[in-house]
């Protein structure tokens, strides 16, 4: 279940803002896996589009959000 990050951000932030700041924050996983749902599809049909072919694009997405995840820690 996701809980509010602890932090001094404004009441209105977006919720991907909060996701972002729960895996800032806490290390929330649950906040990373909706991160990695949300991002991960737009993030693989971007480079596609760039012209990817969608095996590479998908190793792509697991670098970046491996990525975003270390640099959280």
């Amino acid at each position: 279940m996701f809980s509010p990050p602890v932090s001094d951000a404004p009441a209105e932030v977006s919720e991907v803002t909060r996701w972002l700041l729960a895996v800032r924050d806490q290390r929330d996983r649950a906040a990373y896996a909706r991160l990695f749902t949300h991002f991960a599809p737009r993030l693989k049909a971007m480079l596609m589009r760039a012209g990817l072919r969608a095996g590479r694009a998908e190793d792509v997405v697991q670098d970046v959000m491996l990525a975003v995840w270390h640099k959280a820690h």
